[in-house]
């Protein structure tokens, strides 16, 4: 929603600086600011018709004296993927309508801040609220939540670690959380809450010492005894997701979102999961499809059918394994010497040793990255 009060400060900042014409319009068509005072509170029929429709944005190749419109480009402005209003720039379309754009985009970040502005406002001492922010906050600034940090008694600098527990079936954890303090491990500076998708987000509070990267996954994994007892105790099935350290709370969201990848992109099934264990994964899936098709596409169907058909799982199993035969073995279900015979056939083929040469074992790792994308 556009309120009269962004509408002004976008006009207001722009007179300073710029010679443009702007008008901001609300989601009825009212226009809220205008350089041209008298217009305000007007209707403008043109934005309210582009808002109500499907285009982005429309040109006013001439000016409509009748409607009291000025030639110019008219954006469409969202919030959340609503619209919500419109702005519209004066001038010839061709040479202001990228500068239009900007205008429309800047606005649209003024709408994004002044939400975030307005419920923290609104929940000036809530931790949830805060920890909600801190999870999912897109456009919030690192000085709104030092700011809250600091009332409600949190240390905005200090070391955490991103943890995401998953549980089948999921339960109402609010009391659990509540209680978490009882935990003997727990400290002050832990920040827990539930997620939007029920599960119980923690940012485990780690003290800075020169031992800390080698000892901080003992630290943790003592730590999540108190839970794993607590859950099993509510009989439900638990799920331990550690993701990233971080010192800076505009960080959070990220280190959230690197535990919550270990569920839904890195598919982990196994009760306890480091981010750290597959950062060459999580890498590698940055990377769009597209770059890996044409690297890849060609040189793949040329590879043999019936070594395609093993390939992915027998690659796949002895990464997992780190090349141990009997185990990679095992978990395939077949005789060690049907493994070592599959590998040779792909040696053979495709002129590598990924047992011996390190770049030949990055190239069937990624190889096998895109073909399993193209599953």
């Amino acid at each position: 929603m556009i309120s009269r009060k962004v509408a002004e400060q976008l006009v207001a900042k722009l007179r300073e600086g710029t010679n443009l014409f702007v008008d901001v319009i609300d989601q009825k068509g009212v226009i809220q600011a205008s350089l041209n005072h008298k217009c305000v509170g007007s209707f403008h029929k043109i934005a309210y018709d582009l808002i109500k429709g499907n285009r982005d944005f429309v040109n006013v190749e001439k000016s409509l004296d009748t409607l009291g419109i000025p030639q110019g480009v008219i954006f469409v402005v969202k919030e959340n993927g609503a619209r919500v209003g419109a702005v519209g720039v004066s001038g010839p379309p061709d040479s202001i309508h990228s500068v239009a754009e900007v205008v429309k985009l800047t606005l649209e970040t003024m709408l994004a801040y002044e939400s975030q502005y307005e419920s923290f406002q609104k929940y000036n001492n809530s931790r949830d609220i805060f920890c909600q922010a801190l999870m999912y906050g897109e456009h919030i600034s690192k000085e709104v939540l030092i700011s809250r940090a600091e009332k409600l008694g949190i240390q905005a600098d200090c070391l955490r670690i991103s943890i995401f527990i998953v549980t089948e079936p999921k339960s109402d954890f609010t009391q659990l959380v509540q209680r978490s303090a009882s935990n003997p491990l727990a400290s002050e500076q832990d920040i827990v809450a539930i997620s939007r998708s029920n599960r119980i987000a923690v940012f485990k509070h780690l003290e800075r010492d020169k031992g800390l990267l080698a000892n901080y996954r003992y630290m943790v994994e003592e730590y999540l005894k108190w839970w794993r007892r607590e859950l099993m105790d509510m009989g439900v099935r638990v799920q331990f997701n550690i993701g990233t350290i971080q010192d800076k709370l505009i960080r959070y969201r990220e280190a959230y979102q690197h535990a919550v990848w270990l569920v839904t992109s890195a598919k982990c099934r196994e009760e306890l999961n480091w981010f750290y264990d597959f950062t060459d994964q999580y890498l590698r899936s940055l990377v769009p499809n597209e770059v890996h098709r044409s690297v890849f596409q060609t040189y793949a169907e040329l590879i043999d059918a019936n070594t395609l058909e093993y390939f992915p799982d027998l690659i796949g199993t002895l990464e997992s394994c780190n090349y141990n035969f009997i185990q990679a073995s095992q978990k395939l279900f077949i005789h060690k010497n049907t493994t070592a015979f599959r590998l040779d056939k792909i040696k053979t083929s495709l002129n590598i040793n990924p047992v011996k040469n390190p770049k030949d074992r990055d190239f069937v790792n990624n190889l096998l990255y895109y073909l399993q994308q193209c599953q």
